[in-house]
C-alpha cells in the first residue's frame, strides 16, 4: 500500500500491468522520440470492488542506450522505462498470426466440416 514514497506510489500504479520500472524517462523526450505516439496499446482489466475496470498503457520503442522500453499509462504524467522482458511479455499478447482463428471459430469450422461430410455420405 502507498506509504508516501514516490517508488511505492509508482509501483502501486504500475502493479495493474504487473510491471516494475527501472527509471522515469527524461521528461524532455517527446512522444515521437520515445515511440509512445505510435506504440502498442495494451489493456488490462482489474477488479475495483465488484467492478471490472480497464487500465490502458502504451508500450513505446527501445531506449537508445539499452534494452529497456518506454511505457506510459493512460492519463499518467510520466513515461517510464521498463525492462524489455516485461514489455516483450505484454507484446506477445498482441502477436497472433493473421491466419490463426480463435479456438471457438476453429471448433465451429470443424463441426460444419463434419456435418457436411455426414450429408455427403
Amino acid at each position: 500500500m502507498f506509504d508516501g514514497s514516490v517508488r511505492d506510489w509508482c509501483d502501486t500504479r504500475l502493479a495493474d500491468f504487473d510491471v516494475n520500472f527501472n527509471t522515469v524517462a527524461d521528461p524532455a523526450l517527446t512522444p515521437e522520440e520515445t515511440g509512445i505516439a505510435t506504440g502498442v496499446v495494451h489493456t488490462v482489466t482489474v477488479k475495483e470492488g465488484t467492478n471490472d475496470v480497464q487500465r490502458v498503457a502504451v508500450i513505446g520503442g527501445k531506449a537508445k542506450n539499452g534494452t529497456d522500453r518506454y511505457f506510459k499509462p493512460e492519463g499518467g504524467k510520466w513515461t517510464y522505462l521498463i525492462p524489455s522482458y516485461s514489455a516483450d511479455r505484454m507484446l506477445k499478447e498482441h502477436e497472433k498470426p493473421a491466419d490463426e482463428k480463435p479456438a471457438d471459430e476453429k471448433a465451429t469450422d470443424e463441426k460444419a466440416a463434419a456435418e457436411k461430410t455426414a450429408e455427403d455420405s
